[in-house]
């Protein structure tokens, strides 16, 4: 038995350096494999955030475009003045018909 496990030793102790290669290769290839990936994560989150910023901006930008536009210089009726002036206006004018048959009702007369 203490034969076998001297060969074992002589066998290991021979393919020592090819594992010991091998190992190596494999921790550096995990190491480039997760710093490739930590990157593309970081990347996807820089863009998410440089898109996300740029189209706050524009939408800024078409908000601050459209406070200066001509309409909005006109003077708002925050008292709703026009609405209800107009609003009575057509209740009280009469309409062109009722106009024509009171003209005619009063020609009869």
């Amino acid at each position: 038995m203490s034969q076998q496990k001297v060969d074992q030793y002589k066998e290991s102790k021979k393919n020592r350096k090819e594992e010991m290669a091998k190992q190596k290769k494999m921790a550096k290839l995990r190491r480039l494999i997760s710093i490739a990936v930590i990157a593309l994560i970081v990347i996807g989150l820089v863009t998410g955030i440089v898109v996300t910023v740029v189209n706050q901006q524009k939408a800024k930008a078409e908000s601050v475009a459209d406070l200066y536009n001509e309409s909005n210089f006109l003077l708002q009726d925050f008292a709703d003045i026009e609405g209800t002036a107009t609003e009575e206006e057509t209740e009280e004018e009469p309409s062109e018909a009722e106009t024509e048959a009171e003209a005619e009702v009063e020609e009869e007369e």
